[in-house]
């Protein structure tokens, strides 16, 4: 009995003990989550404050280790918030390339929320200011939408970082939309934000600065005065931020100089220099910026003066050199050009070498005007300062011989504008900006070269200056053309390109005209075999008016008024240079690029230019690399009967696309097969690329305009579109890229550039040429005449050929239809780049016939021996 209840003890202790230790595995289960929570949630508050001091060798390796853990842990919703203190981390950190590297790794985790939340809204509110950042604005406003979506629903209204996520994100949204022109779209989301910021009583400022703002682009005279009556009224001055107030008033200040209104522009300025002097304002406002600004508004009334004393006034030019060296240099530019419309000659030059002194930190004798620059020595200067400094000591340069008629002057004059050149070139290798040389600029340097080639030429009509100035039209198409080229690799040293011998010889036989439009000319040089010209044609009103309307009334050819202007700009600009016993290549420069040429109306002689000669483009004159021999063709057509996010889909692309299959290997993407990874994964290995699909030309800012690839709602458009920087990026081994798409040759006329178009970054991309339209093309019609420009292609006709028989064939087909003769329909493809054939790889019959014929009369001549050998 003893025995058995000891027994019966034991086997109790040892269930006891087996419970404890069940207990114990729970329990730790229970606690080590718990535990590494709260360790994760104290990395992450830690983080948070060291970031609030901007402490951030504190804050990120503490943000790494709570993203760990968190990730340990599977908690989506806490490691996105990490990645989104690790993205604002990345702000004092990294370069703004790499901003996004967290963001888009919290996608991954967005999907295993189970509801919508504030995390979400927050991450996608991260996404497009990222995006708006990084001049990604169609990005910028998906993720906008997608958190203004969220926000919409009821679920989170009572999230108490409600009310201030949706102002914020309205107004972000507003910032997108003005970034891209759009300023009434602009408008409606500021008002939103505004009326959401008061109605809550959030702070306002932002909002209000955006819809002023807004206001003043657009001229919207009244809402102006009752907007400035109550910041008035309401003292705002007093109870805003400064940056706040001194940017409101700059806005107005803007908007009333831009209307010739400096009364009221000086009055205002005048007030926002008092209230500079109160201690509120005293660290934030520049007073040379407001000194310079009330200085200009005195020269444009004509008190120069006034003007100087103002300047002269600032304490920036009192300062030492090693201090606001840049500031100082552009005030004293200002200072010689308000000297010089004094007729101060003296001051004027001083001050020019001055400005040169400071800006290079070269020690200049400033008597000595006629001293070269030499750009190797400088060291480190402000760029567009001293591209200001060339161009204005050029321009005192030609005052002083109109003056003296002493001829240094003169070669001063040429030095200076040559220097700037030079300058120029050496800014588009080294500039990350998107402008670093405005039109004026621009012209200035190149239209006043051309000049002075262009009186040479008149006096010796020699090749070495015909030479020089095509040299230098050549390179002013090139040269900010590398700014857009982000890829080092891909930039060129524009000194090493034989731009002449490049051009020459992919356009040899032909009859090439080159345009340059200039201050108050347009200059033509023109060569073939056997001729040369180099005209000056003044840019009058009657020829920018006849150029304004050919461009922009395409479907009103047949007006009195249109016709007019056809036969006056074939005669400017034509009639001279056009042989058509040759075909004909053009470089076109500004708004010359938008008329379509092949369709100006020859009236004396009534025919189109289409019937005297094809024409082909001139984009660049870089070298023609040697492109895929494999006669393959990607054919894509994204929208064949899917609309996507346009409502519209192309319903006779897949037609088009059919029409061409016959003449080349080919593979074919039509609908959800015609994504962007696909045309990426297969362009290295494409000689021709057609792409019948959509396009949105931006032409306010170029950089915008993308084509469209099969898209979906949920789709990050990143992933559907090409946007112009992507294509000039590309390394294309294309013999031919055909954009069957709207408005893709088409885009801001930048000068030094050409058009900003998607045609024209393919060809930079590596397509030797281009196919693309000047307005949105229909659909019919442009599915005949690419059906024809390839057949004219596969029997072994150039390009430009091909495109103009397509056409001819067009209007021949249409006869007993007169109005779909009209240009609209056929001229408004065109193309670019090298003109040569596509070289067919057919089957080499001949060869192998002679190979089996060799060998049939081998066996014949060696049969008695083989049959031996085979008996054997």
């Amino acid at each position: 009995m003893y025995i058995s209840f000891l027994k019966r003890r034991i086997l109790f202790s040892f269930v006891c003990i087996l419970a404890c230790i069940w207990n114990v595995g729970i329990l730790n289960a229970q606690n080590t989550p718990s535990s590494e929570k709260e360790t994760a949630n104290h990395y992450f508050a830690q983080a948070k404050e060291a970031l609030q001091s901007r402490d951030t060798e504190t804050a990120l390796p503490l943000i790494y280790k709570a993203d760990s853990l968190y990730q340990k842990l599977a908690f989506p919703e806490e490691i996105i918030e990490t990645k989104l203190l690790e993205y604002r981390c990345f702000h004092f950190l990294k370069p703004i390339s790499e901003w996004s590297t967290p963001l888009y790794q919290a996608l991954s985790f967005e999907k295993k929320l189970e509801k919508p939340s504030m995390t979400k809204v927050k991450l996608y509110a991260a996404l497009s200011t990222n995006a708006s950042l990084n001049n990604q604005s169609t990005v910028a406003h998906y993720y906008g939408s997608k958190a203004l979506s969220l926000l919409q629903g009821e679920h989170l209204i009572k999230d108490p970082e409600y009310q201030a996520f949706y102002m914020s994100i309205l107004y972000r949204m507003g910032k997108t939309e003005e970034r891209q022109y759009n300023y009434k779209k602009a408008e409606n989301f500021y008002s939103q934000s505004l009326e959401k910021a008061r109605r809550h009583e959030l702070p306002f400022y932002l909002s209000y600065g955006g819809l002023f703002k807004t206001y003043t682009l657009t001229n919207q005279h009244q809402k102006i005065i009752e907007m400035v009556e109550e910041f008035e009224a309401k003292k705002y001055a007093q109870s805003q931020p400064a940056f706040f107030v001194y940017d409101f008033y700059s806005y107005h200040i803007d908007y009333l100089i831009k209307n010739s209104l400096y009364d009221k522009a000086m009055k205002q300025s005048l007030a926002l220099k008092k209230l500079r002097n109160t201690d509120k304002f005293k660290s934030h406002f520049y007073e040379w910026f407001l000194s310079e600004r009330i200085a200009d508004i005195h020269n444009f009334q004509g008190n120069h003066q006034e003007a100087i004393n103002e300047l002269l006034s600032t304490k920036a030019l009192q300062e030492s050199l090693e201090i606001r060296n840049v500031e100082r240099a552009a005030l004293l530019i200002k200072l010689a050009k308000y000297y010089l419309n004094l007729n101060d000659y003296k001051n004027a030059q001083y001050y020019s070498e001055e400005a040169l002194t400071v800006n290079t930190q070269t020690q200049r004798d400033t008597t000595a005007f006629h001293m070269p620059l030499d750009l190797d020595n400088i060291k480190k200067a402000h760029k567009n300062i001293l591209l200001d400094n060339l161009l204005f000591k050029a321009q005192l340069a030609e005052k002083l011989y109109a003056k003296t008629k002493n001829n240094s002057y003169l070669k001063t004059k040429k030095q200076s504008y040559t220097t700037a050149h030079e300058l120029i070139k050496r800014m588009g290798k080294l500039s990350d900006e998107d402008a670093f040389l405005d039109e004026t600029q621009f012209k200035n340097v190149y239209g006043n070269l051309m000049q002075l080639y262009q009186q040479e030429w008149q006096t010796n009509k020699d090749q070495k200056t015909f030479d020089s100035a095509l040299e230098l039209r050549l390179q002013s198409q090139y040269v900010t053309i590398l700014n857009e080229l982000k890829d080092a690799q891909q930039r060129k040293d524009i000194d090493s390109i034989p731009f002449i011998k490049n051009s020459r010889t992919t356009y040899q036989g032909y009859n090439k005209i080159y345009y340059f439009w200039g201050q108050e000319a347009i200059y033509v040089l023109h060569e073939n075999n056997t001729i040369q010209h180099f005209d000056k044609i003044p840019l009058t009103t009657q020829l920018e008016e006849a150029i304004d309307i050919v461009s922009t009334e395409v479907r009103k050819i047949d007006t009195i008024r249109n016709h007019k202007a056809h036969q006056l700009i074939y005669e400017k600009l034509l009639e001279k240079y056009i042989q058509p016993d040759l075909k004909t290549a053009v470089l076109l420069d500004d708004k010359l690029h938008l008329i379509p040429m092949s369709s100006l109306w020859i009236a004396g002689e009534k025919q189109y230019l289409l019937d005297k000669t094809s024409i082909i483009h001139i984009t660049t004159a870089l070298p023609t690399k040697e492109t895929s021999q494999s006669e393959k063709a990607l054919l894509m057509a994204p929208f064949a009967t899917h609309e996507g996010i346009f409502n519209n889909r192309l319903a006779k692309s897949a037609d088009e696309i059919n029409a061409i299959t016959p003449y080349f290997n080919h593979t074919t993407y039509l609908d959800q097969q015609a994504t962007k990874n696909v045309f990426l994964d297969q362009l290295a290995t494409s000689s021709i690329i057609h792409l019948a699909t959509h396009a949105i030309a931006n032409t306010e800012d170029p950089l915008l305009s993308t084509i469209q690839f099969y898209e979906e709602a949920s789709l990050d458009p990143t992933k559907t579109s090409l946007t112009l920087p992507e294509i000039y990026n590309l390394n294309l081994n294309a013999d031919l890229v055909t954009l069957s798409a709207c408005e893709t040759g088409i885009g801001k006329e930048i000068k030094g550039k050409g058009v900003q178009s998607m045609a024209n970054a393919f060809t930079h991309a590596g397509a030797a040429s281009t196919v693309m339209s000047l307005w949105k093309v229909p659909d019919t019609e442009t599915t005949t005449i690419m059906a024809g420009f390839y057949n004219y292609l596969h029997k072994g006709m150039p390009k430009d050929e091909a495109l103009r028989q397509a056409k001819l064939a067009y209007i021949n087909s249409q006869k007993d239809y007169p109005a779909l003769q009209h240009p609209y329909y056929w001229s408004g493809f065109v193309i670019s780049g090298n003109p040569k054939t596509i070289q067919h790889q057919e089957f080499p019959w001949k060869k192998w016939g002679l190979i089996l014929g060799g060998v049939f009369i081998l066996l014949l001549l060696f049969k008695k021996p083989l049959l031996q050998l085979i008996k054997k």
